[in-house]
Order: C-alpha cells, then structure tokens, then sequence
C-alpha cells in the first residue's frame, strides 16, 4: 500500500473511532505534518495526553503556521492535563494564524474562565457568538458562568433565555435557567448549584464542549488533513 493510501485508511479508521488501530497507520517516524497530526489526535484519543502533546509539538515543527495543532494542543493541555497558562498560549497561538475563527476564540473563552478572568472571558465568549453563523450552546454556557462570578445574576439570565431558544437539546440549559431562577442574587450558590448540575449531565451524556469540539472541530481539521 502507498503512503497516501496508507494515510487514508488510517484517517478512516479515526473517523469510525478506531484509534488505536489507526494509530498502526499514522506511524511515529514519518516526517510529514498529516501523519503526525493523525498520530496526536489518536494518542489523545486514547488517553496518552502528554504523548498527544509531543505529536502536536512535532506537526508545530514541521508546519508553524497551520493553527490546528496549536488549537488541539490547547485543548489537551486545558482539558486533560490542567496547564492553564501553556493552554492559553497555545489558544493564542491558534488564533494569530486564524483570528475569526469561533471555534478558536470560544476556547480563548473557556481557558480565561478557568483562569477566573472573568471579563476577559466574557469578552472572548462574546466575540465568538459575534463570529459565529451557527449557534454555540457552550459559549452561551460560558458566558453565563462568567456573568455570575462577576454578579451580573440578570445578563445571565438574559443569556440563558437565548440558550434555551436556541439549542436543539436544551436539557443544560433549562436546569441553568430553573437554578437562574430559584438562586437569585447569591452568586455563590449559584456556581455551587451549576457545578452540581454539570457533575449530573456529565455522568449521563457526553458534555457539549465535547460534542462542539467533535462536530464543528472536526469539519475545520478534515479541511485540511481530508478524509476521503
């Protein structure tokens, strides 16, 4: 089998979630970028998030100015390996070489909020809504939790109500808005109550940061490293 052959049936394995028999086909000696990414993707995939992190670095090596890896390896960082602070530079990063990107500058959004910077993030959270054609349930999301932390307990309502008109599955939002609407003015139980409420959805569905980084990422990435 030739190379790209060899690349495609690994990227269709990946797209069947099939990591770790795709990761045979992304080998870790190759030198070009796709493979390299692929292999990443896979590694994270497959719960090995500082081995992720080295491939991202390698496909950063081979190509500085594609925003993927530096997206993705933002991701990692935040979501898996808690660096906060190398998470935001990645982000950054990502967003220098693609700066209207949404899906960019909602996870800008996402890392400022666990850094508690709070208006910084809020501000992030905003121009990604600004951006976006589409609607972005966990921006809405992210937006709210910041307003609460900053006290701001009626634009977070207003943003709820936008939440909930406009997510196909507003399950989340509705229990943010009934809490929004039981919890008033306290802002500390309401971020108690929505830790609590994001602990339960978790355990019975996939979060929607998950399912916004499965759908929408993952149509950026096969833009560029295509699955046929």
């Amino acid at each position: 089998m030739d190379e790209a052959k060899y690349l495609e049936q690994g990227k269709r394995l990946y797209k069947e979630n099939r990591y770790e028999e795709a990761l045979e086909y992304f080998h870790k000696d190759v030198v070009g970028d796709e493979s390299l990414f692929w292999r990443a993707m896979c590694l994270w995939h497959l719960d090995q998030p500082a081995e992720s992190v080295l491939y991202f670095d390698k496909c950063i090596d081979v190509d500085p100015d594609e925003a993927l890896p530096h997206y993705y390896k933002s991701r990692v960082l935040f979501s898996d390996l808690q660096s906060f602070e190398l998470a935001k530079e990645c982000i950054e990063q990502a967003i220098l070489r693609d700066p209207d990107n949404p899906t960019f500058i909602n996870q800008k959004g996402h890392i400022l909020l666990g850094l508690n910077l709070y208006e910084q993030a809020l501000e992030a959270f905003n121009e990604a809504i600004s951006l976006s054609d589409d609607f972005i349930p966990s921006t809405c999301e992210g937006a709210i939790k910041c307003l609460i932390n900053l006290n701001r307990i009626q634009k977070a309502q207003e943003y709820c109500e936008i939440w909930v008109e406009n997510d196909v599955d507003p399950e989340l939002a509705l229990k943010y808005r009934a809490q929004l609407q039981t919890t008033v003015g306290d802002s500390a139980k309401l971020v108690a109550a929505f830790e609590q409420i994001d602990e339960e959805v978790a355990a019975t569905r996939v979060n929607p940061l998950v399912w916004f980084a499965v759908g929408t990422l993952f149509a950026i990435a096969i833009n560029k490293f295509v699955i046929n």
